[in-house]
């Protein structure tokens, strides 16, 4: 998990993920924390909640306890189970005070609680609170920064729909232009109709990989310039030199830190123009 020990630094590098199978409670936090710079990501479920960590590092977890599928109190002992989990602040959302609910969640090391009768402020508070006891620090924004202006054309090649998505709207909110493709092959259509700028491409994918298709692009007049940076979960040291030898500009490992993510496109951007 990513922390920040070196003086005051902006809450927008904060990520949060909000699990609650209530929309309107979960858009109320979502709106409200974005609002004061947070970075807020939701989703309705337990079983995405642990399918999303996968994808994404994040610096806190607001998780409700009573959801129709997996319920938080199983979410939560899952995360702790996990090398790559186990440490990421939990508070968990509850409609009530209900004892049973607490002591199990205290075997499982929660970080706080917070009833959703309290006030925003207050679940603020709170979540300040647990990010200086983690010592992670930072500053609130007093204003939201302008959106970024950049004409830049990005596009995300990924056949998995939900690392797809989180991609296209990190992007998004960066600033840039996104498009996507499903497979490598609707990719490479796509790549000799539109000029792009960077391009982002999983490792495994059915048919046409990640790695054929840089082959392919890294080859091409056509393609050459265009600057690629490969995702995958797999860390494999020879895979990463195998792309980097292909012309690849980065590599990034999943789960990614989305500050990380931002650095990364700036940098690839900055020196591809």
């Amino acid at each position: 998990m990513m922390k920040f020990d070196g003086g005051p630094v902006a809450i927008d590098q904060y990520s949060i993920l909000v699990v609650d199978d209530n929309a309107n409670n979960s858009e109320l936090i979502n709106r409200y924390m974005s609002k004061k710079g947070y970075n807020v990501t939701t989703v309705s479920n337990g079983r995405d909640a642990l399918a999303i960590n996968h994808i994404e590092r994040f610096d806190l977890i607001l998780l409700d306890i009573l959801m129709p599928d997996i319920d938080g109190l199983a979410v939560l002992k899952e995360l702790k189970a996990k090398a790559g989990t186990c440490n990421i602040p939990v508070i968990m959302l509850t409609a009530s005070n209900d004892s049973e609910y607490i002591r199990q969640a205290n075997e499982l090391y929660v970080d706080d609680f917070i009833i959703k009768s309290e006030s925003l402020k207050s679940i603020r508070e709170r979540i300040l609170t647990v990010l200086q006891n983690r010592r992670i620090f930072g500053t609130e924004l007093t204003e939201l920064p302008p959106e970024p202006d950049n004409n830049a054309r990005l596009l995300v090649v990924d056949d998995d729909a939900m690392s797809r998505e989180l991609l296209f709207r990190r992007i998004k909110k960066f600033g840039y232009n996104v498009d996507t493709a499903e497979s490598g092959e609707d990719a490479l259509d796509m790549l000799k109709k539109t000029k792009y700028d960077l391009v982002f491409l999983d490792v495994v994918m059915p048919d046409l990989s990640g790695i054929e298709l840089l082959e392919i692009m890294k080859t091409s007049n056509q393609f050459k310039s265009t600057s690629v940076i490969m995702v995958s979960a797999n860390s494999d040291d020879q895979v990463i030199k195998h792309c980097e030898d292909l012309g690849a500009k980065d590599y990034v490992v999943k789960p990614f830190h989305y500050s990380l993510l931002k650095n990364t496109i700036e940098t690839t951007i900055s020196i591809h123009q």
